[in-house]
């Protein structure tokens, strides 16, 4: 891949971080790195990038004057037009951002149209600065305003702090990944020598090495030094950097107010006693690095970030608490020249883990690999919240298959709140899941509260909706159809709905706005043949298989059943119901049909519903010692309540597929169940489950007899059952490879508009 670094921050730290990154980048076989610079005075990133790389690098100064460059620092159109004809030149399709440049952010929605923006997030909450002037708290504002444009105008987001990844997640519903952030150590650094003069002969010392501002908690420092007789009579207190500290001046306090030349550093962090960073906040700092390659023994607060990049030798104080810090150092410069070597060699093999060009490259690489993998986008198109933890939810089954396949997957679905979860699938790739906040008349009338700039922040190379009388699938297949997405639908429901009035808008509604979307869409995948039927009413376009998985991991993470249910089964034949207690299931069929049963028979209900009570009631009358009422389970109880089920029973009037149908089977539960798609599509009748066309109780009982008393049958049936499941109806089977079938397709048909 080409890719163009973008360093516009000259700060101090922001220098080396932008450089050094820049210069292993270009170390990188699998990247071509292009890059530009801006520097101001002897701040100058042409002095730190390796000689070797400067061809394929630009080096603007900002030196226009006071007005001009305070106009330049937010509208920064000398930049832009750098970037753009850089990228056009060299055929440059990514650009990094990498050092915060928040003032890119006024002009990124320009760069995005065209070009794939990534963006390293630095300080995503603002420090504790203390008392400002009004200038700068204006100034301030501006640059956060600035950086939250990156953020969200940036196709792909990374940071070096795990905390700031679930802060851009739960604040901004942002996806970020994790980049280890770069050494600060120069050539100079690891091969020059020069003596720092004001630390010559002054004995031991406590170092505190970095620029002087309220956030880095330099005054609790020295508080904790001048308050303990302990230290300021065995030791100095050296802290270096520009700045003022608002103390009395102290005898045993060195400040060292100017620029320390990199080579300097040897001699400055091999002869301290400990370093120390005593920071009140920081999303994330590069300083580590330096002390961690000489070995210096360390001591921290324990800000987040530290606490993530500690190593094992590491000593870590609370925060803003200047005893702890006295106690962190009188530890720290107790230790004995054994521990102390120890501490170092400890320090040196972290920096190598963590800092070192290849530990670094190759995260980095990894990260871009990820971001450029093709990007699926699953709507959930209705409007019915879930709770995707306690439910095996079809989308999420679906995104970790495709992941295992190496593609990036985003599912967006109905949500009370905006939030934004992760989910692990492998060691390197995860699932985006968005929730959006949602307006409902009901679940097919639903609109889902920014959405389109969701999906302009996420650049799908794919979408996928499901249902074609669902709003949102209209509204989506618009949206991919203005910015030639490939999209496909996936169509689930094969009748309308029986309730009259909706009924007829649904009829409305699929021939008129449900042939648009048909019109725009790229492909069209459906759950069973019955939704294919449906589908084909309404369209000639080709339709293809897309059957539904089971999501099995789901499954493992299991509880035993409690011996409170074990003990009311007391041995007997165990008939199941798994799902909502709904009109349309019929739960009060099954509670008149175990009443008919023999008492060697139980049955056992898990959900709730409306009509929970009605059902309670009923079986309290007719059934009274038969009906067993276990309300919600969560996911990792089912399991267990499976194993000791002898046939699951779903007397339903609809059923797109019934994801309880592949669990019961998966589980090795024959299932009997009506006439509908689902069953219809699963279920081989009479082999491993029973369809029975209509709730007539003595077809029902014949047959539940007839396989509970013929146990070689219903052994037969439970293998048959289990083994289907297992080689046919699993997401990473053939399952996925019919959805990119039909990305394959959608892709083809947009190609050739």
């Amino acid at each position: 891949m080409k890719l163009l670094i973008v360093a516009t921050e000259y700060a101090i730290g922001m220098l080396p971080f932008g450089s050094n990154l820049y210069n292993i980048l270009s170390q990188c076989d699998n990247i071509e790195v292009y890059g530009i610079f801006l520097s101001k005075g002897n701040r100058d990133y042409k002095q730190l990038i390796a000689t070797q790389f400067h061809d394929k690098a630009i080096f603007l100064e900002n030196d226009y004057g006071k007005i001009h460059n305070l106009i330049n620092k937010f509208l920064p159109i000398k930049l832009y037009r750098t970037i753009r004809a850089t990228a056009d030149k060299y055929n440059i399709e990514n650009i990094h951002f990498v050092t915060g440049d928040f003032s890119m952010g006024y002009l990124l929605s320009l760069l995005r149209k065209k070009y794939n923006i990534f963006y390293t997030a630095h300080d995503i909450m603002p420090h504790a600065y203390g008392n400002i002037s009004i200038k700068d708290k204006i100034f301030n504002k501006l640059i956060r305003r600035g950086t939250l444009q990156m953020l969200h105008k940036a196709h792909h987001v990374t940071t070096c702090s795990t905390k700031q990844i679930a802060q851009i997640s739960q604040i901004h519903n942002i996806s970020a990944q994790f980049t280890p952030f770069p050494s600060l150590v120069s050539e100079s650094m690891k091969n020059d020598k020069d003596v720092c003069a004001e630390t010559k002969d002054i004995g031991k010392y406590i170092l505190f090495f970095g620029g002087i501002t309220h956030y880095k908690g330099v005054e609790l420092l020295y508080d904790a030094f001048t308050q303990s007789p302990q230290l300021y009579n065995n030791y100095k207190l050296v802290i270096t950097g520009r700045g003022s500290i608002n103390r009395e001046k102290h005898p045993n306090v060195i400040h060292i107010a100017r620029f320390i030349k990199d080579s300097e550093m040897h001699d400055l962090f091999t002869n301290a006693a400990c370093i120390v960073y005593p920071y009140l906040s920081a999303t994330m700092s590069g300083v580590l690095s330096v002390a961690y390659y000489y070995g210096t023994p360390i001591v921290l607060s324990d800000i987040d970030f530290f606490k993530e990049n500690a190593s094992q030798a590491a000593h870590l104080f609370a925060t803003g608490n200047s005893q702890s810090l006295q106690n962190a150092l009188l530890e720290v410069l107790s230790n004995s020249p054994e521990q102390i070597e120890k501490e170092i060699a400890i320090n040196k093999k972290y920096y190598q883990e963590i800092y070192s060009n290849d530990a670094v490259a190759r995260r980095y690489e990894q990260f871009y690999q990820d971001a450029l993998n093709k990007h699926i986008v699953i709507i959930r198109s209705s409007g019915n919240v879930i709770d995707y933890n306690a439910y095996n939810c079809q989308e999420i089954g679906l995104g970790k298959a495709l992941c295992k396949q190496g593609y990036r997957v985003s599912v967006v679905m109905a949500g009370n709140t905006a939030q934004h979860h992760n989910i692990q699938v492998t060691d390197s790739n995860s699932i985006d899941v968005y929730h959006l906040k949602c307006n409902s008349i009901n679940q097919a009338l639903s609109h889902f509260v920014g959405f389109e700039k969701l999906l302009n922040t996420l650049k799908a190379d794919i979408i996928q909706v499901h249902d074609l009388g669902q709003w949102m699938t209209y509204v989506t297949t618009c949206y991919a159809h203005k910015h030639k997405i490939p999209s496909v639908l996936i169509q689930g429901t094969y009748q309308e709905t029986q309730k009259p009035f909706f009924k007829q808008l649904e009829i409305l509604y699929n021939n008129t706005i449900g042939l648009l979307t048909l019109k725009k869409i790229g492909c069209i995948g459906c759950k069973t043949d019955k939704s294919a039927e449906y589908i084909h009413r309404h369209t000639t376009k080709a339709t293809y298989p897309t059957r539904i998985g089971l999501d099995i991991e789901r499954l493992k993470a299991t509880t035993e059943a409690s011996t409170d249910l074990i003990k009311k089964i007391n041995g007997k034949k165990v008939l199941l119901y798994v799902g909502s207690l709904e009109k349309r299931r019929n739960p009060l069929f099954l509670i008149d049909l175990i009443s008919t049963l023999p008492n060697d028979y139980v049955l056992v209900v898990v959900g709730g519903g409306p009509l929970e009570q009605e059902c309670r009631n009923k079986a309290q009358k007719t059934a009274p010692d038969k009906c067993i009422f276990m309300g919600r389970q969560p996911q990792k109880a089912m399991p267990a309540i499976y194993n000791l089920a002898h046939l699951f029973l779903l007397p339903t009037d609809y059923e797109i597929y019934g994801m309880v149908i592949l669990e019961a089977m998966y589980f090795g539960v024959p299932v009997i169940t009506t006439a509908n798609a689902g069953s219809m599509t699963i279920i081989d009748n009479n082999k491993d489950g029973i369809i029975i066309p209509k709730l007539d109780i003595a077809l029902w009982q014949n047959s539940i007899k007839d396989i509970c008393q013929n146990t070689p049958l219903w052994l037969n049936m439970k293998n048959e059952a289990h083994n289907k499941i297992e080689s046919q109806y699993l997401w990473d089977s053939n399952i996925v490879q019919q959805y990119i079938k039909t990305y394959s397709i959608a892709e083809q048909n947009i190609a050739q508009q």
